[in-house]
């Protein structure tokens, strides 16, 4: 048991932010738990707060105008069409599939 805490704990640091991960190197926590919390003492000792590590806050994306949405409602409704290699190979008595030699 103890060893699956600890291996817990090690995989619980190794996915913290650089700031915080840094912190906490300098001490070895045996459990999840106590990592857990340490790392949320420290996270709000450094004033953060939940933000995505890349990319755009979700307040400077672009909302969906819809504008397209027909489009798109029809390509869902058609369905797979054949298309690519495939549509050159012999339908499968067996399974029905299209493919060359034996059935699988």
């Amino acid at each position: 048991m103890v060893n699956t805490e600890l291996t817990k704990a090690k995989r619980f640091e190794m996915g913290l932010r650089p700031e915080i991960k840094g912190i906490m190197a300098a001490q070895l926590y045996t459990t999840y738990a106590e990592a857990l919390r340490r790392a949320q003492a420290i996270s709000n000792g450094l004033g953060l707060e939940k933000k995505p590590m890349h990319g755009v806050e979700s307040s400077e994306k672009r909302k969906w105008q819809g504008h397209n949405k027909e489009k798109y409602k029809d390509r869902n409704k058609k369905g797979r069409t054949e298309s690519g290699p495939t549509k050159n190979f012999p339908t499968c008595p067996k399974c029905n599939k299209r493919h060359f030699g034996e059935c699988l």
